[in-house]
């Protein structure tokens, strides 16, 4: 469980340092985003909750499994298509792998009209392994912030991990422009 969190802070780490050739297609260090032509994949990743299991105390979330997203910031602009592949290799393989059907798995927006359908569920772009949703292109709705944040869910009870964001509107941020310490900035830091 350490190494999966180690290496999806070091993915976020790369991914935000990552810049673009200009070409329609980047490919992100390990982990991170690939970007195509307007679209961005990345990946939830389940392992086991064993705070569930006899001795841990009470859990910090109450799912039978925990899903830890492998970018903490993608980067989406106007209309972009943003894909979550679902994934239960879990972490260290020492037991801790997400035996649970991840069939109800969804990702929901704190900001209700930054994205389409929010929520979004396991399959709702016929895959039944993947979330798919569609960046808001109406600035409007994304209620003067560029930070949308967001939870991943394991069914609609249940919270299944932390909260991280997608930037939104932000050409200059992150892989494909500028970025933080890449000649770019993003002028709405948390």
């Amino acid at each position: 469980m350490k190494k999966l969190l180690l290496g999806a802070i070091l993915a976020a780490t790369a991914t935000a340092l990552a810049c673009s050739d200009g070409s329609k297609e980047t490919k992100q260090p390990s982990g991170g985003p690939t970007v195509v032509g307007g679209g961005k994949k990345t990946a939830i990743h389940f392992t086991k909750n064993l705070q569930l299991e006899p001795g841990y105390g009470p859990p910090q979330y109450p799912a039978p499994c925990i899903g830890i997203v492998s970018t903490e910031h993608v980067f989406g602009d106007k209309a972009d298509v943003i894909t979550w592949k679902i994934k239960k290799n879990g972490g260290e393989g020492g037991g801790d792998d997400c035996e649970a059907d991840l069939g109800k798995v969804n990702v929901r927006f704190d900001n209700p009209n930054a994205v389409s359908p929010n929520p979004a569920y396991a399959g709702n772009n016929g895959k039944a392994d993947e979330i798919e949703v569609t960046v808001s292109s109406n600035e409007a709705h994304y209620n003067g912030s560029k930070h949308q944040k967001y939870r991943v869910w394991f069914d609609d009870t249940n919270v299944a991990g932390p909260d991280p964001i997608i930037i939104v509107n932000c050409g200059s941020c992150g892989p494909g422009g500028g970025g933080p310490g890449r000649g770019g900035s993003d002028p709405d830091p948390r």
